[in-house]
């Protein structure tokens, strides 16, 4: 029952500070410091470290800390920012590109969730994506 009212309330608070659809984000918004993916929740747990940077030009930077191999690994690739869409390439064959509707943007969080999904708890990390900011 705890697991069912955590997921509603987060998914209100989701919908109370989301981007409103009249807010158009611009690339300077997604383009100072470091975008590092991390969330909050007790059931979910991360083994690497995933952090984007974008720059103006088009490009972001994706950098993968394999924690339980101890490596690194960075990716270059160009992306689109179009009406609230993040447009993500991908290395995977089955797969050209990934996008996501920015749901929230400050400058201290970002979340993203996968056109055609909606968020749900077992989601995290695959359809939602969420972030905080680094310098």
């Amino acid at each position: 029952m705890m697991k069912k009212v955590f997921a509603l309330l987060a998914a209100t608070a989701l919908l109370a500070t989301s981007c409103s659809k009249d807010e158009v984000i611009e690339v300077s918004q997604l383009t100072e410091g470091y975008w590092g993916e991390c969330y909050d929740n007790p059931n979910f747990s991360m083994d690497s470290s995933v952090k984007y940077k974008f720059e103006l030009d088009g490009t972001y930077t994706l950098k993968v800390n394999h924690a339980l191999v101890d490596t690194t690994v960075i990716y270059t690739h160009n992306y689109q920012l179009q009406n609230n869409v993040l447009t993500l390439p991908t290395d995977s064959p089955a797969a050209e590109q990934l996008s996501y509707n920015i749901i929230q943007l400050n400058e201290k969080e970002m979340a993203w969730q996968r056109v055609g999904t909606s968020y749900s708890e077992g989601t995290l990390s695959g359809d939602y994506k969420h972030f905080k900011h680094y310098n």
